[in-house]
């Protein structure tokens, strides 16, 4: 049992790599500048459909109710001119 957990504690440091923090945060902004372009470009709806995850959900609601790229769909489709009560969130995308 001894040898085992002296190996575990060997494997330990390796197994739980530091995160690079800076590498993650240029990652990040990479991809909301691709959402902003797309959004710019074709829409908040498509730069939706194309980035959010499938159980995507809106924070501001009961997320049972929208879960999903439908619901997406569904809420964005109801708002008018450029989708104005969803892209308060994404004002910067829209400049």
């Amino acid at each position: 049992m001894l040898s085992l957990l002296s190996f575990a504690l060997l494997i330990a440091p390796t197994a739980f790599a530091a995160v690079d923090k800076e590498k993650l945060k240029a990652e990040l902004a990479k991809m909301e500048d691709a959402f902003c372009t797309m959004a710019r470009e074709k829409g908040l709806l498509a730069a939706f459909e194309y980035f959010a995850a499938p159980d995507v959900a809106f924070i501001d609601t009961d997320p049972r109710k929208f879960r999903g790229i439908e619901a997406v769909r569904e809420r964005m489709g109801r708002t008018t001119g450029r989708q104005s009560d969803v892209v308060g969130a994404f004002h910067r995308c829209l400049r």
